[in-house]
């Protein structure tokens, strides 16, 4: 365009000097047409990231964008969508990323599709990847196993994932809930307090930790635990309300 300007700048000059009145009556249709294409293209098709990912997709079969768009439906909550994008993704142009293949078995995780989830993340793991993106790897392979009732075979893909990105909380609740599962106390004491040194408000780490503690016969420290969740935050969790009933109702039982 840099080079294009001048040479259109020079013609239009040469073709005012020659058929101004011309010149001018198509100069000022052009502006027109590409205003009102430019209108069109904004209001009815590109108006929105999401718009313009569909567009390209359906009118182009361009499946670069379908990662992208899969993704946009995952933040919209809607999962149907979000599974259609994915895959046109993964038989597309990210055939080969990791990166949506681990998102994708996300989703199915999170559906609760944990098997279907196993066999995506066995084709991720076939391509190179960073090092965060092997932590979401590892994280992954341990919450498929959880969800089929296989702690001891998730136990170690979960402590991967806390050894690759520590700093993600997540990790940390996951390998705790494993090791609870597994009746391992102490190791899931130990890993849910690291995950409350990066987050120390955590509900959820909280509530795991309480429950640990619940399963160990210590009512006193779950109730200290459960004390330091803010009333607003207890509000609206019906999970939290019972936990702390229970652990109270035990307390008061102990006292007679």
């Amino acid at each position: 365009m840099a080079f294009l300007m001048p040479a259109v700048a020079v013609l239009l000059k040469g073709a005012l000097e020659v058929r101004r009145f011309l010149t001018i009556t198509v100069s000022v249709l052009i502006v027109v047409y590409l205003g009102a294409y430019s209108i069109f293209l904004n209001r009815m098709l590109w108006h929105d990231e999401k718009s313009f990912f569909e567009v390209e997709i359906h009118r182009f079969n361009n499946t670069y964008y379908a990662y992208g768009c899969a993704m946009k439906y995952l933040k919209y909550e809607d999962y149907r969508k979000a599974e259609h994008y994915f895959k046109i993704a993964i038989n597309g142009y990210h055939s080969s990323k990791p990166e949506a293949l681990i998102d994708y078995a996300t989703l199915l995780n999170d559906l609760g599709r944990p098997r279907e989830a196993l066999l995506q993340l066995k084709k991720a793991n076939n391509y190179p990847m960073l090092q965060i993106t092997k932590g979401e790897w590892f994280s992954n392979m341990g919450i498929a196993y959880l969800h089929l009732m296989e702690a001891k075979k998730a136990l170690p893909y979960l402590k991967h994932a806390a050894e690759y990105v520590p700093d993600k909380v997540v990790n940390w609740a996951n390998l705790g809930a494993a090791y609870g599962t597994l009746g391992m106390h102490a190791e899931s004491l130990d890993a849910l307090n690291r995950g409350l040194e990066i987050d120390f408000d955590s509900i959820r780490l909280r509530k795991n930790l309480a429950i640990v503690y619940v399963e160990m016969g210590d009512y006193e420290k779950a109730n200290e635990v459960l004390g330091r969740i803010p009333p607003s935050e207890v509000e609206g969790r019906a999970d939290i309300k019972r936990l702390i009933k229970n652990v109270q109702n035990k307390l008061t039982k102990s006292d007679f």
